[in-house]
Formats: C-alpha cells, sequence, structure tokens
C-alpha cells in the first residue's frame, strides 16, 4: 500500500511536470478593424484593450502581432501565437478554434448615400443592387441565407476602405459594415454624403477571442480570459473602454456620416 501511494504521488508530479506552463505574456494576431482593434490606435483599439484588460485581471500580459485577418486566423490555427482576437463564430471557426465567452456584440449595415433611398425589411429580394462585401468576413445567417436563396450577388473587394471608397463614388449601391467601422473609416478618408438603412441586416452577433483547438493549453487559456473579463464586466468597464475607443451602443444610432464628426480619427 505504502508503494502504491508513493507510485500515485509519482505519478501526479509527473502529470504536472508534463503539463506546459502558460507564458507570462500572451501573443495574440490581430489585425486592422478599427476602431474595434488597429495598431494604429491607444491600446490597439477598444476591443483589444478589453482584451488585454481581461488577461491583466489574471496576470498576465498581451503582445498583438499583426497581419492581415486571414493570415492572422492561420497563424492562430497551427499555434505559432496563443489566439486571435476579435472574431464572430462561424460553423468552420468552431471547427478549429475553441471560443471565450461574448466581449460584445457587433451589427452588420447597409451602408449608402444619403441620395439612395434604401431601407431593408428583411423580405426583398436584393439581385438589383451593387452590394460590397469585404473578403473573408463572416456577415453571419442571415446574410448567408440570402446567398442560400439567390436574393443577393455581392461584389468582393479586399478592404473596408475600398468598399467604401467605391459606395462614395456610386460604383457600389450597398455596402455591408458594421456601422462603427462604417462611421470611422469614412471619417477618416473624408468620406461625406453616407448614411446607412437603419434595419441591421444582423442585429447582434457576438465577437469573441479564439484559441487553436491544438493548442495544449487552450481550455486554461479561455478559463484565465473569461475570468478576467467577467470581472471587467462586474465593474462596468467593458463599456467605458468601448465609448472611449468611440464605439457606440448596439441601441445608439448615428445617423450620418462626414456632417458631425460622430467618431474619433487617429
Amino acid at each position: 500500500m505504502r508503494y502504491a501511494g508513493l507510485l500515485a504521488v509519482l505519478l501526479t508530479n509527473l502529470s504536472l511536470a508534463a503539463a506546459p506552463e502558460l507564458p507570462s505574456t500572451i501573443r495574440l494576431s490581430n489585425g486592422e478593424w478599427p476602431p474595434f482593434t488597429s495598431a494604429q490606435l491607444p491600446h490597439g483599439g477598444g476591443l483589444s484593450r478589453i482584451v488585454s484588460e481581461a488577461f491583466a485581471n489574471e496576470g498576465f500580459t498581451v503582445r498583438y502581432e499583426w497581419y492581415p485577418w486571414k493570415r492572422a486566423l492561420e497563424i492562430a490555427k497551427v499555434v505559432s501565437v496563443e489566439g486571435t482576437a476579435g472574431w464572430t463564430l462561424s460553423p468552420e471557426r468552431q471547427r478549429d478554434f475553441l471560443h471565450s465567452d461574448p466581449i460584445t456584440q457587433v451589427r452588420v449595415v447597409f451602408f449608402k448615400r444619403s441620395s439612395f433611398q434604401f431601407d431593408w425589411t428583411g423580405k426583398e429580394q436584393l439581385t438589383r443592387y451593387k452590394i460590397g462585401i469585404t473578403h473573408g468576413y463572416n456577415y453571419g445567417d442571415a446574410y448567408l441565407d440570402l446567398l442560400a436563396r439567390q436574393a443577393l450577388k455581392p461584389e468582393v473587394d479586399y478592404t473596408d476602405e475600398a468598399n467604401l471608397t467605391s459606395l462614395a463614388a456610386g460604383r457600389l449601391d450597398l455596402f455591408l459594415v458594421t456601422p462603427e467601422v462604417g462611421l470611422y473609416l469614412a471619417n477618416r478618408l473624408n468620406l461625406h454624403g453616407l448614411d446607412y438603412a437603419k434595419t441591421p441586416l444582423t442585429a447582434g452577433s457576438s465577437v469573441h477571442l479564439l484559441v487553436s483547438r491544438r493548442h495544449p493549453q487552450a481550455r486554461s487559456l479561455l478559463e484565465h480570459f473569461n475570468r478576467g473579463l467577467a470581472k471587467l464586466k462586474v465593474a462596468g468597464k467593458i463599456d467605458a473602454y468601448l465609448q472611449e475607443a468611440s464605439i457606440t451602443p448596439t441601441h445608439a444610432d448615428p445617423s450620418k456620416v462626414g456632417s458631425e464628426p460622430t467618431v474619433k480619427t487617429p
């Protein structure tokens, strides 16, 4: 019995020694999605700040590595970094990644020229409109339903900036984007006379931290992050950080772009 007890202790110690420890600095891939995330903004943007502070509540520091979004996801998948920040969920992503608790909610709206008469009821065919989307983005179930019904034929570009510029120039009728991103970029690009349809395509999609299922400490990372995030929520800091980054609450509805500066520029 004594030897059995010693063996159990030895095996436990070996197991603990074999389990890799989490690094004190968490490396996360990130991309340009201002004002939520950007290498050019204080704290890396409002969403990046929340992620950093959530880990800080658990004793970790965060270092962001900035890539195009597709590359950011790929290097997180193969565990070249600990995880990646700021993603909505899709079946493909959930196949490869575990995800955190929701960090915030985002909407997807139809940006348009102010002179262009359009509102979205959720029923009409959209094939007569030139609708821009950005390559690699997840626009949610409502968008996928439109594609499945052949009610929409999107025109793809590689950046939100390119799509907004095409919209302002009349090359597009509509552009799918979150209102905060559309407002921010339109002001930064000095594009006037744009607004968006009041009824969103997607009323609210949750945004998460993703960690590859291949990561040996994936669950531990997410447990730490979720605990730190919960502390931020209790302290009321999540809304405060978003508002400081000029990210409007989802119940607010800023109307015009290019009149008063609804968002700050870097």
